[in-house]
């Protein structure tokens, strides 16, 4: 906590409070969690209402995690939720200020014997202020595998995803990737991906396609 207005030389005080509290736990070896804590406020009272600042943000994370042996393979799944929240308590700006987002993610991480791998997640957001509202939802799945002890890893993803406002408008992802691992002589590394994106509202924007590509070598010292 602290205060500015030491000397009392001020119109008003201002005071700004910071909480963090965190805490990450591996209760066994099938369950873990994360919970993170955050408030951040400021506060003055100046005679004149108008100029009051006072706001508080807000958030919380909890990510439990499980990991177990099934299908052949060591799964691990892991879920992430987060609130974030900012109250504004001005006269003027509190009704085009305030705001609370929801986001939460799950995933499920299957990794076999053979260095081969899948990997799904779904994702969710929304986020609501006074003026409007807005909701994402993702999901992407990604295949990986690694030859020659590792010397060569490969992955695909592919993912969709929606954008709510108003109306809906479509994402489609997709991304290929190869590296060489070649130890003191550095990683050598293979990238390609693809964007699409619809508008469902043409007066939102023009739908476009882009693709990419990069080629990139590190030196490990």
């Amino acid at each position: 906590m602290s205060y500015n207005n030491l000397r009392s030389n001020r119109l008003s005080t201002t005071k700004r409070t910071i909480v963090n509290v965190g805490i990450s736990s591996q209760l066994s070896q099938f369950f873990g969690i994360d919970a993170e804590y955050m408030n951040y406020g400021m506060r003055s009272n100046p005679r004149n209402d108008t100029l009051r600042i006072d706001n508080i943000s807000q958030s919380v994370m909890v990510s439990p995690r499980f990991t177990f042996s099934k299908f052949g393979g060591t799964n691990i799944v892991a879920l992430n939720y987060s609130l974030q929240r900012y109250n504004d308590y001005n006269v003027i700006s509190e009704n085009i200020s305030t705001n609370r987002t929801n986001s939460g993610t799950i995933s499920w991480t299957v990794i076999f014997p053979t260095t081969l791998s899948f990997s799904t997640s779904l994702m969710y957001a929304s986020t609501l202020t006074s003026a409007v509202s807005s909701t994402i939802r993702g999901i992407t799945e990604t295949v990986g595998r690694s030859f020659f002890d590792n010397f060569l890893s490969t992955s695909l993803t592919l993912g969709y995803n929606s954008f709510t406002i108003g109306t809906t408008s479509k994402q489609f992802v997709g991304r290929c990737n190869a590296s060489m691992n070649m130890g003191k002589g550095g990683t050598v590394s293979l990238t390609v991906s693809s964007n699409k994106f619809n508008y469902s509202d043409p007066t939102a924007g023009k739908s476009y396609g882009e693709y990419q590509g990069s080629l990139s070598y590190n030196i490990h010292f």
